[in-house]
């Protein structure tokens, strides 16, 4: 019965993934100028990757706390079970599968988009 929906479920995973790696794109686009500034401080482009994966880590365990308490009410409460909601470990795996994949991506995009580009050029792009 379940795995008429496999497709759907694959296809809200790629869409998901496309969004996280066009919001970390976003973000290392829009600190670009300061990541320039800490470069010339005598930072290396690898930790403008740190840095994107911690504020990500951040924004992600702020999710995270926020669905587990909800998570907990509904197996507490009964909700999941009025509302017809299955729980089961492929649901933590495809979660923990998403987590890791962003984190890769939080760590690759800014080193790609900044590699090749001196903190110079940077600033003066990105002058307000």
């Amino acid at each position: 019965m379940y795995q008429k929906f496999v497709p759907l479920g694959i296809l809200v995973f790629l869409v998901a993934l496309v969004g996280f790696v066009f919001h970390i794109a976003l973000q290392t686009a829009a600190q670009c100028r300061r990541y320039a500034v800490f470069y010339l401080c005598g930072m290396h482009w690898r930790k403008a990757s740190q840095l994107s994966a911690l504020s990500l880590g951040a924004l992600l365990l702020c999710a995270l706390s926020v669905c587990g308490l909800i998570l907990f009410l509904s197996v507490r409460l009964s909700w999941a079970a009025q509302f017809g909601l299955l729980f089961q470990p492929s649901n933590l795996y495809v979660t923990l599968g998403m987590l890791v994949i962003s984190f890769l991506t939080a760590l690759i995009v800014p080193y790609i988009q900044m590699k090749h580009t001196t903190p110079v050029t940077l600033i003066r792009r990105n002058e307000r």
